[in-house]
């Protein structure tokens, strides 16, 4: 048996189309994971966006856990009162260690690493080939 169908008459042939192959040079319309490194082009400033944008995400973090971790010896020296104070049979000092600067840190801390996590993924999707 034959794969090849016989022409009828009236009806055009059909012809498949094929994609032609890429070239090894061919630029890419989106930039893969090896054109990172790559000197110049639009992946080189997506690279510089995502680092530019890491710094805003850790300074924007930085700066309110800094000052978080200053308010205790800022009080300490403002107020001497504060390092000899008890609650109850506890020091002052351990609650507001325990509960005042610990807790914001953590909450700082997934903050940082879910927005971050956030950024990674925008920028994989930008390099993902379609």
């Amino acid at each position: 048996m034959s794969a090849e169908r016989p022409e009828r008459p009236g009806r055009p042939v059909r012809v498949p189309v094929r994609a032609v192959p890429r070239r090894p040079g061919a630029a890419r319309a989106v930039p893969g994971p090896d054109d990172l490194y790559d000197p110049g082009g639009y992946a080189e400033t997506l690279l510089r966006s995502l680092i530019t944008a890491q710094l805003g995400v850790t300074l924007s973090v930085l700066v309110p856990a800094a000052a978080v971790v200053a308010i205790y010896p800022l009080l300490a020296v403002l107020f001497p009162s504060v390092q000899t104070a008890t609650v109850g049979p506890v020091p002052a000092s351990i609650l507001i260690l325990g509960f005042g600067i610990y807790p914001p840190l953590v909450i700082l801390g997934f903050l940082y690493v879910r927005r971050s996590r956030r950024m990674e993924l925008e920028f994989i999707e930008l390099l993902r080939d379609r």
